[in-house]
């Protein structure tokens, strides 16, 4: 996966953007999420990019975390997949 992202990073122009940087961090970051979490996101957010993003955003409901630093336990990925059920439902507290 490393190579991957150095692949991503060595795509960008000289002068990319702190946008640019983390957009190719953001698509390495969701390769990493477990399947049923990843095609969880990619369905409420509708694309790879705005699902790297919300995984890597720290958010308030998770106390400052981000959804990817909870997801190292079973009851981190049921809280991520809890709270996408609440976005796509419209409910963001």
């Amino acid at each position: 996966m490393l190579r991957q992202v150095i692949a991503g990073l060595e795509e960008l122009p000289n002068d990319a953007s702190f946008t640019q940087i983390k957009a190719v961090l953001d698509l390495a970051a969701l390769r990493t999420v477990p399947d049923p979490i990843r095609r969880r996101a990619l369905e409420v957010f509708g694309g790879e990019e705005k699902t790297g993003e919300w995984l890597t955003t720290k958010i308030a409901v998770l106390g400052g975390q981000t959804p990817m630093d909870i997801l190292i336990s079973t009851e981190g990925e049921k809280e991520v997949l809890a709270i996408l059920d609440r976005i796509e439902h419209g409910v963001f507290s």
